[in-house]
């Protein structure tokens, strides 16, 4: 067994060993990769492999690096909490791997690294850290019918999809792009409004320039009367629906229209025999959120943050 680096020549093979592993997520996908690197331009993707006698890929480690003022800092992943951490074959993989990168992570050059758990993973052997921090990762399992599904829901849910079907709500997916500054705007309002921080326009034109309309993503907006009112994100990965970006402004909230969006999202999702919905990490004080995600069916993956500070 030997560790290399991810280079064009392991790129086929990589792509195929997270399409092929049951808890590769959309985080560690090489577009991804590509995506962040053009947000952070100054960073540099390290991804390690694990590989055996036969030139096979047995484990990945997805590492991004940037120097900073006190040396080097190492992420899997950056950007608003991204998954990353090991995939393994097995244990005995794993542990081979994490040797590797406990070395690397403690040499002298790096001043600083973070390491975002799989929530699929639980048991997965742990980097060496001294601070820890914790998300609840919250996924719907999706049903085989859209249904089934309506009838599962909580009253208060199923009564938002009706609030806004009653106020003439359309949702329409966004083929053209053209609502992408709309979805910037009211992001951006959206987070100022609460004080929270808000993802660059740079993420936003992006997304745009590098993953695929209607396969790798969807913009869905909600309209009343001509106007849009709301808007969400969506990528696709195998089986998972990522919920990324949803807006909405602040005068048709009473309007549901973010609970009419999901539902008809996921309408599509189910009949594109899409399997898991992920709503994204949630932090314990968010109550609020995370009784809204439960709403739909959420059940809870913790996932934690292991943080090295050695400057």
């Amino acid at each position: 067994m030997r560790i290399v680096e991810l280079t064009n020549e392991w790129s086929k093979k990589y792509e195929s060993y997270i399409q092929d592993h049951a808890y590769s997520m959309f985080y560690y996908s090489l577009k991804y990769r590509n995506f962040i690197l053009s947000l952070i331009p100054k960073a540099k993707a390290r991804y390690l492999l694990a590989i055996n006698e036969k030139e096979e890929m047995q484990a990945i480690c997805p590492l991004m690096e940037f120097e900073g003022k006190f040396g080097k800092v190492v992420n899997s992943l950056p950007y608003f909490g991204s998954h990353g951490g090991i995939l393994a074959n097995s244990k005995e993989v794993e542990e081979f791997l994490m040797n590797h990168l406990n070395q690397y992570l403690n040499s002298q050059d790096v001043a600083s690294y973070n390491i975002v758990s799989n929530p699929f993973l639980q048991n997965n052997i742990i980097p060496i850290h001294n601070e820890t921090d914790e998300r609840i990762g919250q996924i719907t399992e999706l049903p085989s019918s859209i249904d089934i599904f309506f009838k599962a829901l909580n009253d208060k849910t199923r009564n938002g999809i009706r609030k806004a079907q009653k106020e003439s709500i359309e949702i329409e997916v966004d083929n053209s792009n053209e609502a992408f500054e709309f979805l910037y705007k009211t992001h951006l309002e959206n987070m100022n409004a609460i004080g929270g921080k808000p993802k660059s326009e740079e993420y936003f034109l992006n997304t745009r320039k590098i993953f695929e309309a209607s396969k790798d993503y969807n913009l869905y907006i909600a309209k009343h009367e001509g106007n849009k009112i709301a808007g969400i994100l969506l990528f696709y990965f195998k089986d998972f629906v990522e919920y990324f970006t949803p807006v909405c402004v602040d005068e048709f909230r009473n309007f549901q229209p973010t609970s009419l969006i999901i539902y008809k999202a996921m309408e599509e999702a189910i009949n594109k025999n899409f399997k898991y919905w992920n709503w994204g990490g949630t932090w314990h004080e968010q109550k609020t959120v995370y009784d809204f995600k439960k709403k739909w069916l959420a059940k809870d993956f913790i996932y934690k943050y292991y943080v090295n500070i050695k400057n």
